[in-house]
């Protein structure tokens, strides 16, 4: 007797409900480090009126329920356009692998530094952690849930949507950085009470733009593991500015 297509399709799409919770729920115990440090650092920018340990308390709770069905929406959304485009992103790439792109983003903090974080430093230094603790917690509570948003969801989505062909992959890429930068953009500017030069605004969007295009690039060829590794190598620069700056 064959089985009820309609029962084997239901049965999936719970399973695929239960694994986009659970990991939509490991990516915000992950990110909770970063979510606390930034609430509590950001809060004078982005609020004029002082608020007591109550509403803080309150307003804190809501953007961490906002942020994981961000992560929810964005996991359901990656779990069903991966295997839509063909990708395999948790197929483990090889330690060797791994290593390089670790490696690589370790050896790009220098250039991320000329190019903006100079910039974050001296408008926004609230970005950075002041204390050990959040400066070493923050490689991890940053690179894994945003891998999950920006390349398991958002990459995977546009791969699945421009299709398979190394040309359309390109494309792809190419968009989803164009993207992200556009969003990281918005997300630094709307914080900057100074205005800035051309030349600035331009090292910036070159910045992110590059970071984002070699990111995808790691994950359509090597898959979340690698990708995460070249994140996790960028992200050292928390603890590392925390020692040369703080």
């Amino acid at each position: 007797m064959k089985p009820d297509p309609i029962k084997a399709e239901l049965k999936s799409s719970f399973l695929r409900i239960q694994d986009g919770f659970l990991l939509a729920g490991t990516g915000l115990i992950v990110a909770l480090p970063h979510l606390y440090g930034q609430f509590y650092s950001m809060f004078p920018r982005l609020f004029s009126k002082p608020a007591g340990p109550e509403r803080m308390q309150l307003l804190f709770i809501a953007e961490l329920i906002l942020y994981f069905f961000a992560l929810f929406l964005f996991i359901l959304i990656g779990i069903l356009a991966n295997r839509r485009a063909g990708l395999t992103p948790f197929k483990s790439p090889g330690l060797r692998k791994i290593i390089y792109a670790s490696a690589l983003g370790i050896l790009l903090i220098p250039i991320g530094y000329l190019l903006y974080d100079h910039l974050v430093l001296a408008l926004i230094p609230e970005t950075y952690p002041r204390r050990l603790a959040f400066a070493l917690a923050y490689p991890f509570s940053i690179a894994f849930p945003q891998e999950l948003l920006n390349r398991f969801g958002l990459l995977s989505l546009l791969a699945w949507v421009f299709g398979k062909s190394r040309r359309k992959r390109i494309l792809a890429n190419v968009l989803a950085s164009v993207l992200l930068t556009a969003y990281a953009w918005a997300d630094f500017y709307r914080l900057v009470d100074a205005p800035l030069s051309a030349i600035e605004i331009g090292f910036f969007l070159i910045g992110s733009l590059l970071l984002n295009l070699i990111s995808n690039e790691i994950y359509l060829k090597n898959g979340f593991w690698a990708a995460l590794a070249f994140k996790f190598g960028l992200t050292l620069k928390f603890p590392l500015y925390f020692f040369l700056f703080f």
